[in-house]
């Protein structure tokens, strides 16, 4: 169950809480079609927006087990980042895609969006 920065997890026998992981404020990665799936079950992947970078998390321990930095945009350098705010995984579960806004003072400059190979756990690219 997902809700504030807090992911808890709920025997549904007792209705309790049995264990909680500690995220930000975006939820977790979902396919297109609404399904949670990555190659390995035991994992998804959660935006870290105040770090800029994707956070890699074991569903079996609670625990973050890496941290994907997302690089800059060269070309929007002269823009400030929102962190990553969509992350969405591809149907067959090799990619995931994180969306982040680049802001001037104006409002949004440009929207960038990461791929990240889950194989590897590293960026691959932008668009």
């Amino acid at each position: 169950m997902y809700g504030g920065d807090v992911i808890s997890t709920i025997n549904t026998s007792t209705n309790t809480v049995t264990d909680q992981t500690a995220l930000y404020n975006d939820p977790p990665a979902i396919t297109s079609d609404g399904r949670m799936y990555v190659p390995n079950p035991n994992l998804y992947y959660q935006g870290n927006a105040p770090y800029d970078s994707v956070d890699v998390v074991n569903t079996a321990t609670g625990a973050v087990i890496k941290n994907i930095p997302l690089p800059i945009c060269n070309d929007c350098a002269y823009a400030n980042t929102s962190g990553p705010r969509d992350v969405v995984i591809s149907p067959d579960g090799q990619r995931v895609y994180v969306s982040e806004d680049y802001y001037l003072e104006t409002g949004i400059a440009t929207t960038v969006v990461h791929v990240i190979d889950t194989r590897t756990d590293s960026v691959t690219g932008y668009y």
